[in-house]
């Protein structure tokens, strides 16, 4: 959220009307997007897995999926640009549920089940 709002701030103290390749890549999401938010999810799940592995590794794999869309969104809000906005949020939207597919299936194969899952068990 702060990534947006940062961005559509910046672009109204600061309009900047050119288009950059950055930005026009987050508004034409292709599969290699999907595959870099598959591979975050997957890493950011393994790495939080196990301890030998940098921690920081997960929020590093997350942010670049996430956040260029949500920083090119801002753009578009900022610009007052609806379409523009809203193909960068498409490519945001489409990382996060392939970052959470992906975490939620590696969790499952590496056999670590949510609290809740415990608790109907009677395991607390």
């Amino acid at each position: 959220m702060l990534a947006l709002l940062a961005s559509a701030l910046i672009t109204q103290l600061f309009p900047y009307k050119m288009m950059t390749d950055e930005m026009s890549a987050r508004l034409s999401p292709s599969l290699l997007d999907l595959a870099v938010a598959i591979v975050s999810g997957v890493a950011g799940a393994y790495s939080k897995s196990y301890r030998e592995i940098i921690q920081s590794l997960a929020g590093v794999a997350i942010a670049v999926a996430l956040v260029p869309p949500l920083a090119v969104a801002g753009i578009g809000i900022g610009r007052l640009d609806m379409t523009f906005f809203l193909q960068a949020f498409l490519l945001f939207s489409t990382n996060l549920i392939g970052i959470t597919l992906a975490a939620t299936f590696t969790f499952r194969l590496l056999v670590q089940r949510p609290v809740s899952s415990y608790k109907k068990i009677g395991i607390t």
